[in-house]
């Protein structure tokens, strides 16, 4: 079972007519049109969309990586304001973001070494949140030698070790069988309860943004065409 940390306070993110866009050799390509949604505390919410929608693109603009117009706020501040440093967010890209010459342990360890944190407290804190995502025994392996399941596993562990309030999963589920995918779908759900943080995971797969959300934003071609309750969509069919 996966353990609130003692801060557990969380983040309420707020887009307003976000707009992004690609330029190559003067050519524009519209990314994002006017994309607006909140994300309430401890709210999990699906970007649901096919290739191309923009999806990705808007992980980037919220973790700082691609510019934009419009508004964003972080509880309340307008995130420009804020360092990338001191946003408590973290982005889990859809190659997971490991380092294939670290151990577990290491990936995991890395943004609280960048923290500076004590070495003890830094194993002790690594050792419990690999023991809440059940990858204890792994922690002496290299990212090769696991499964597309365990990579993602150790990926979300490295993301909440610091406490991130905000997550960023894009793709989470695409290297999982069924099996697992219902496994991550429950765990989604209990690291926004239990860790107290909120979640943007992108997919394009519809039950997965059924059974992982609260909240489905669906995109096309950059623009929302529908926000709804997950809850809502299944008492509906």
């Amino acid at each position: 079972m996966i353990s609130k940390p003692s801060s557990g306070i969380t983040s309420k993110l707020s887009l307003r007519n976000v707009s992004s866009e690609y330029i190559h050799r003067k050519e524009h390509t519209i990314a994002l049109s006017k994309v607006s949604f909140d994300v309430e505390k401890g709210e999990v919410v699906a970007i649901l969309g096919s290739s191309g929608s923009g999806k990705t693109t808007l992980l980037k603009v919220i973790a700082g990586f691609q510019d934009y117009g419009g508004d964003i706020k972080l509880d309340g501040a307008d995130i420009e304001n804020i360092p990338i440093r001191s946003r408590r967010l973290a982005y889990i890209p859809q190659n997971k973001a490991l380092y294939p010459r670290f151990t577990v342990f290491d990936n995991i360890a890395f943004p609280l070494k960048l923290a500076k944190m004590p070495l003890d407290e830094m194993k002790k804190r690594v050792n419990k949140v690999a023991k809440d995502f059940g990858i204890e025994l792994l922690l002496s392996r290299k990212p090769r030698q696991l499964s597309g399941g365990q990579r993602q596993m150790v990926a979300l562990a490295k993301a909440v070790v610091n406490y991130a309030e905000l997550l960023l999963l894009d793709e989470p589920f695409s290297e999982l069988d069924e099996e697992n995918k219902s496994k991550m779908c429950l765990l989604l759900k209990e690291v926004s309860v239990r860790y107290g943080a909120s979640i943007i995971l992108v997919t394009h797969d519809y039950l997965i943004a059924q059974k992982a959300s609260n909240k489905i934003v669906n995109l096309e071609d950059g623009k929302v065409v529908s926000i709804r309750r997950s809850t809502d969509i299944l008492s509906s069919l």
